[in-house]
């Protein structure tokens, strides 16, 4: 079968502490060899410890395309006007649970 291409961008994926909602999860060295495995995380913020079912942070490949574009400043006038080329990513939300 042939080969395809296709443009895509890595993105992290944190996990925000369920206790504080302020902090990010971070690796604890812990693992539950359960099946499915279960990865010790602390809370960067207020130290929380909980088991999850991957390890975070993890980076995700996403499809996108490169584009180039202007980024302005609506509060200055155009002399800070900045034309640059990012990564346009575009990612599908979940859909909502009903």
């Amino acid at each position: 079968m042939p080969e395809k291409t296709k443009q895509v961008f890595p993105v992290q994926v944190d996990y925000v502490c369920d206790k504080c909602g302020q902090g990010n999860m971070l690796p604890a060295g812990a693992c539950l060899t359960s099946y499915p495995p279960q990865f010790g995380h602390i809370c960067e913020h207020c130290g929380h410890a909980q088991y999850l079912g991957s390890q975070y942070p993890f980076i995700r490949y996403v499809e996108g395309r490169f584009a180039h574009g202007t980024i302005a400043d609506p509060s200055r006038d155009n002399s800070h006007v900045v034309t640059a080329a990012y990564p346009i990513v575009f990612v599908q939300d979940p859909p909502s649970a009903p």
